[in-house]
C-alpha cells in the first residue's frame, strides 16, 4: 500500500526471492518497476495485480496457462513466468525496467507491441521457448529494444528499432 512517486527508480526487486507486493502506487518515476534476476528462483514472488505503475497495472503472471491480454487491460509492464501459452497483442507498454519480462516460460505469442523509454523493450530469459514475436516498435530505451538470453525456438519479424544503444541483443 505505498505511494512511490518523482524517483529515478519507483520499486527494485533484485536477487531476491519470495516478496509480496500488494496495492502500491508508482508514479512519475523514471522507471516505475524493475526486477532483476540472476536465477530463476528469483522471480519466485507474489505480486497481485492492486500494484499500478502511472495509473496502469503492474501484470504479474506466474505459473498460469492459456491467457490472452490484449488492450483493455491496458498494462504498463508484463511478467510472465512459468507459464505457457499466453499471448499478448495491441499493447503500449512503457517506463519500466522492461516492457515485457519472460522467464521460463514457453508457447507465447506477441504482436503488435510498443516499447517507449524503458530500460529494455523486450527481455527473454531463464529457457524460455517457443517465442514469436510480430510487429514490434521500440523506441528510446536505455539499454537494448530488445534482449534475448537462453530462449530457444524463437522468431522475431517486423521489428523496429531506434534511438536505443542496442536495437536487439542475443545472448546463448
Amino acid at each position: 500500500g505505498n505511494v512511490i512517486t518523482s524517483g529515478t527508480m519507483g520499486i527494485s526487486l533484485s536477487d531476491s526471492e519470495g516478496m509480496t507486493l500488494t496495492g502500491n502506487t508508482i508514479k512519475n518515476n523514471r522507471i516505475g518497476f524493475d526486477i532483476s534476476a540472476s536465477d530463476i528462483r528469483y522471480y519466485s514472488h507474489h505480486i497481485s495485480n492492486t500494484n499500478t505503475i502511472d495509473s496502469r497495472l503492474l501484470l504479474y503472471m506466474k505459473d498460469v496457462r492459456d491467457r490472452k491480454i490484449g488492450p483493455s487491460m491496458n498494462p504498463s509492464m508484463v511478467i510472465i513466468v512459468n507459464s505457457s501459452d499466453v499471448g499478448l497483442s495491441d499493447l503500449v507498454l512503457s517506463k519500466n525496467c522492461a516492457g515485457i519480462i519472460l522467464a521460463n516460460s514457453s508457447n507465447l505469442t506477441l504482436s503488435d507491441i510498443s516499447f517507449i523509454e524503458n530500460g529494455i523493450g523486450l527481455r527473454s530469459e531463464f529457457g524460455t521457448t517457443n517465442l514469436i514475436c510480430n510487429t514490434f516498435h521500440a523506441e528510446r530505451n536505455l539499454v537494448s529494444g530488445f534482449y534475448i538470453s537462453n530462449t530457444h525456438n524463437f522468431t522475431l519479424s517486423s521489428i523496429y528499432g531506434q534511438e536505443s544503444p542496442s536495437g536487439i541483443y542475443l545472448h546463448n
